[in-house]
This record gives structure tokens, C-alpha cells and sequence, in this order.
């Protein structure tokens, strides 16, 4: 998926849950659009990039994107105070993560899909 769409259903699921994170709108979206800087990686391997499968094993971000939600969520855990921005972000990264597998899923020949 390109940066647009990413930025784009990020903006709009931010504003559908900026109420429920007792935060402010500017805040949320920012938390949301900042979730998008994962794809940073993807600038720094470009031309190794050749679009298949294997090629995930060059985007370090998007691999250890396990350390970065369990660092969330212990965050989200110890310090009240950072819970709503903690979770707003990792709703963000999740966003991200399942409209990546979309595009991959409809973009690419899926031998499951035929």
C-alpha cells in the first residue's frame, strides 16, 4: 500500500475513536499518522526490495514490530498517565499491519485465492 493510503485510513479511523481515547483530536491523529514512520525502513533497503514475500526479511521495523507493541502495552500498563496515547498508537500500528496484509493479499497471487 502506498503512504497515502496509510495516511489516510489512519486520519479516518482516528477521527472515528479520538472521543473514546479521552484525548485531544490533534493528538489522536498525530499518534495515528505517526504510526506510519514503521514504513521509515522501507527507505533505507529500497533497491533489495524486489516486492516478494522474502523481501520482509529486510524491513527490521515491520519484523520486530512485536517489541514495539509488548513495549506499548507494558507502557500502557506502568504509567497510567501515557495509556490512552500508548493504545491510540498501537490501534495505529495495527492499522497499518492489516492494511499492508490487505494489499499484499489483493495485489499478489496468493496460491490459497488461486
Amino acid at each position: 500500500m502506498y503512504a497515502g493510503g496509510h495516511l489516510l485510513t489512519s486520519a479516518l479511523a482516528g477521527t472515528k475513536i479520538w472521543r473514546k481515547a479521552d484525548l485531544t483530536f490533534p493528538t489522536t491523529i498525530a499518534l495515528m499518522l505517526a504510526a506510519n514512520v514503521i514504513d521509515f525502513d522501507h527507505l533505507l533497503r529500497y533497491k533489495f526490495d524486489d516486492g516478494t514475500a522474502n523481501s520482509l526479511s529486510l524491513h527490521w521495523l515491520h519484523v520486530n514490530s512485536g517489541v514495539i507493541f509488548l513495549g506499548l502495552f507494558a507502557l500502557a500498563l506502568l504509567v497510567p498517565r501515557w495509556r490512552s496515547r500508548a493504545l491510540v498508537f498501537c490501534t495505529g500500528l495495527a492499522l497499518h499491519f492489516s492494511m499492508d496484509a490487505l494489499a499484499y493479499v489483493f495485489n499478489y497471487n496468493i496460491i490459497i485465492l488461486g
